[in-house]
């Protein structure tokens, strides 16, 4: 079995409280001496990329054993102080974390949200929540197409709205998945 230590954001090397939302000096010790580093979820829109530049401004002896992919830039969907204000916007907060470009990692705070926000209604219901999840998950921002025949970009698909997630537009295998469910 592996196990693994994540440093979580919140303590400088000088022992106080100061959450710094990136990789830098005040919590390098931290990362260097743990598996990964999880920053807490308020970061600028520029944080992302000063994250990657410090990190590859470091000498090489000190991150040998470490990669982009190391640094987690935490994204909370409840929205609290979370850049893009959480929720369906979370989008926003992945497009700046690039993980494709930057090469940074993303971890999810508060993915329950699709559920913990709207159960207490009188119409919630599982088929709700699913669209809810799918919209969140699957079709809650652009997407760049990629055609697979020559590898480049064809277009951005625009957003649909939670209205058109239903029926025949929701997941492929959501639909496989709840259809063999109900088989069993």
């Amino acid at each position: 079995m592996h196990a693994g230590v994540v440093w979580y954001d919140s303590v400088i090397f000088t022992g106080h409280l100061a959450w710094q939302d990136r990789l830098n000096s005040l919590n390098l010790p931290f990362f260097l001496s743990s598996d990964s580093i999880f920053t807490n979820y308020t970061w600028k829109p520029t944080y992302p990329n000063l994250t990657t530049q410090y990190f590859l401004s470091l000498e090489s002896s000190l991150t040998a054993n470490k990669t982009l992919r190391d640094i987690y830039m935490g994204i909370d969907v409840w929205g609290r102080g979370s850049h893009g204000a959480g929720s369906f916007g979370s989008y926003r907060a992945l497009q700046h974390i690039s993980p494709s470009s930057l090469g940074l990692s993303v971890v999810i705070f508060g993915q329950a949200w699709t559920w913990e926000n709207e159960q207490d209604k009188d119409e919630w219901t599982w088929e709700k929540w699913w669209d809810y999840e799918r919209f969140l998950f699957f079709m809650g921002w652009p997407r760049t197409v990629i055609t697979k025949s020559k590898g480049t970009v064809s277009g951005t698909e625009s957003r649909p709205t939670r209205d058109e997630i239903s029926g025949s537009k929701c997941c492929k295998w959501t639909k496989e998945f709840n259809t063999n469910s109900e088989n069993n």
